[in-house]
């Protein structure tokens, strides 16, 4: 059973107070794996997983179909308000077109083979960032001697390459 955690005490020093603020900062989930070890993950938020679902559902229907925002809550297991906040998003990040009254609802703004995994997760989540310091160095004054600083940067860098590779066209055909 997942877990989630937040730790907080009261560092001392200023360096021990930028690192602490790295952990606090962070939400991860700590379960009991098989073996009775605990683990620790990152994960994305359910905001994203449902934005992948309702851009999945969108993008297996017919060409030019539109869908309510009802019926991809109920094709999908998403709550219908929940729902209507993360549809907006993917609107306003230009990934769907919308509109209202009788024959309106939601289709995809674009062909689902130019539609990745990384513009619907930084529709929804914000631009992707492993660490304060990833997408910019002087977002931590320790960067510049910190030795995980490179592997965070490369880290980002794969998950950003697999994420933008990975379209909507391709995760259908994996079906």
């Amino acid at each position: 059973m997942a877990v989630k955690r937040r730790i907080a005490f009261a560092p001392s020093s200023k360096v021990t107070k930028t690192l602490l603020f790295r952990v606090v900062t962070t939400e991860y989930i700590r379960s009991e794996s098989q073996d009775g070890r605990f683990t620790m993950s990152l994960r994305m938020t359910r905001a994203g997983d449902y934005a992948f679902r309702a851009m999945l559902y969108l993008a297996s229907l017919p060409p030019g179909s539109w869908a309510l925002r009802e019926e991809i809550a109920r094709q999908q297991h998403i709550p219908s308000d929940f729902v209507a906040k993360i549809l907006q998003r993917l609107v306003e990040a230009r990934l769907l077109h919308s509109c209202r009254g009788i024959s309106g609802g939601f289709t995809l703004a674009r062909h689902p083979s130019e539609i990745n995994m990384l513009e619907i997760m930084e529709a929804v989540e914000g631009p992707l960032s492993l660490n304060r310091c990833v997408p910019d160095p002087r977002g931590c004054e320790l960067s510049d001697s910190c030795p995980a600083h490179p592997v965070w940067v490369k880290v980002q860098a794969g998950m950003s390459e697999i994420l933008s590779s990975a379209d909507l066209d391709d995760l259908l055909k994996e079906e």
